[in-house]
């Protein structure tokens, strides 16, 4: 699957692969440090987005590969540009759409929307019928756009100051 915005950025969607697991992570921290950065505490982002280690890496490659984990991710040149995570058990609402991120460079050009029509689509295959999320207060103005309301918000704290604010999200997709 192919999408481009108005920017003329060309971002092909596929699902994830082992392989990717590396690069997920790496995109991961990157969007946090550079997305959040004005929203969050640098401490909160410095926890939240360190850097992958060899023990992180293996397990999430195992995760793809068992598809407990639904990942799509966005190809934006021949790099891997962000990625969408489902948990695809039709017999729960809670948090199955389990993160998006994307990266800094890509941001507002298409590659998140991409992903989402990605993962709706495939979870409306599978016979799920509402997303629910929790969502970054970065991504929360993404996500009203694209159709989800808020259910609620909560907040893990760290050192004063140095919280980490989440909004609950859903949406009915069939």
């Amino acid at each position: 699957m192919t999408h481009e915005s108005s920017n003329q950025l060309e971002i092909a969607v596929r699902r994830a692969t082992p392989a990717d697991a590396p690069t997920i992570l790496q995109v991961h921290g990157d969007s946090v440090r550079g997305l959040g950065a004005p929203y969050y505490h640098a401490e909160v982002s410095d926890r939240w987005a360190k850097a992958p280690t060899p023990e992180q890496i293996e397990p999430f490659q195992r995760a793809i590969a068992s598809e407990e984990e639904v990942m799509h991710v966005a190809i934006v040149g021949d790099r891997v540009a962000g990625y969408s995570s489902l948990m695809p058990d039709p017999q729960t609402d809670d948090e199955n759409l389990v993160g998006m991120y994307i990266h800094p460079s890509v941001a507002r050009r298409g590659a998140a929307t991409a992903l989402l029509c990605a993962l709706e689509s495939h979870a409306h295959h599978l016979g799920i019928t509402r997303l629910s999320l929790r969502s970054s207060i970065v991504a929360e103005p993404f996500y009203l756009a694209k159709g989800y309301r808020v259910t609620g918000r909560s907040e893990i704290t760290g050192t004063p100051g140095a919280q980490l604010d989440f909004v609950r999200m859903e949406k009915d997709i069939g």
